[in-house]
Formats: C-alpha cells, structure tokens, sequence
C-alpha cells in the first residue's frame, strides 16, 4: 500500500536483515588487484589494496592463482585469509578397488558408530566426550563475562574468551 500511494507517509522499502554475527570480513576479487608470494617455509605474503603487505601461515601450496581473497576477522580477535582457487578436475580417475569385505555401520549417541562385519564380527567404538568439556569451558567463560562491569578492560578480555571458547565448541563440532 505504501508503494502504490494508498497509504499515507513515507514509501516503506524492503526489510534490511542486519548481521547477527561478529565475524567481519572484506573479500577482494582479481579487479581488485591483489598479489600472492609464497617465499616457502609455510610463510605467505598477500598484497592487498589501501592494506599493504599481509604475513599468513600457508597450510598447503596453492595449485593455482586464486581468483578472490577474502580476509576474515573473527570475534575473539583471530584473523584468517581465505583463497578462491579454481582447480582442473583430473582426466584419468583411477578406479576404486573391488571390496574384499563389507561392512554395515550403525551411528548413534551412546557410541559413535556400531560396525558388523560380513563375516559377523561387532566392533563398537566409543564416543570420546570432547565436546563435553569445551561446553564446560563455555559455560565458565560466560559466567565470568557477566560478572565483570560494563565498559571495562577486563569486560573486554572476557568477551573475547567467549568468543574463542565459542569457536573451539565450533570447531570440535565440524571435526566430529
């Protein structure tokens, strides 16, 4: 109605969805005329514009030149570079093995998965509580950030523990 002039005051636009997170970052794609070196060693320079010269820790080689560079910086401080590289799928893919002996998986709470064997064997493997205590962690960090005053230093501190105690429920999340 506030388009077509139906309804008086100002034209109303479509709603703004704000950021939830405080995970910022800045993405420069090849207009922006960025530069990769990587001097070896596992050290990794990247130039970027209106930046200069940024120093990363290389995980791997790149196979190619990246088409795009994004620079994250999480909530609890840490900052990451992030490479878009466009990698040509091999032509000759070696075909998989036929199986010698099968297997029917089972994944569940108590233990991570139950596994029985063709050959009727059983093998359980237990489910390792890392989670458990990073969520303790949590818990603690949260409850000595709400103790601390606003505005201050240590509030700050606290805040950023938060955050990285976050990131480690995060992280142990994906690599279960």
């Amino acid at each position: 109605d506030s388009r077509t002039g139906k309804r008086k005051g100002r034209k109303v636009g479509a709603p703004r969805f704000k950021k939830r997170t405080h995970r910022q970052s800045a993405r420069f794609t090849r207009n922006a005329g960025f530069a990769v070196l990587e001097p070896g060693g596992g050290i990794g320079l990247v130039r970027l514009p209106k930046i200069g010269r940024i120093r990363y820790e290389t995980s791997r080689p790149l196979p190619a030149d990246p088409s795009s560079v994004t620079v994250i910086r999480e909530a609890d401080g840490r900052y990451y570079v992030s490479f878009v590289v466009d990698e040509p799928v091999p032509a000759a893919l070696v075909p998989s093995p036929v199986p010698t002996r099968c297997a029917g998986i089972d994944v569940g709470l108590e233990s991570v998965a139950a596994i029985v064997y063709d050959d009727g064997t059983r093998e359980k493997i237990a489910n390792p509580r890392w989670l458990r205590s990073k969520e303790r962690r949590l818990v603690r960090a949260q409850r000595a950030y709400s103790r601390t005053m606003k505005g201050s230093k240590n509030r700050d501190k606290a805040r950023r523990k938060v955050a990285a105690a976050h990131r480690k429920v995060r992280e142990t999340r994906l690599d279960h």
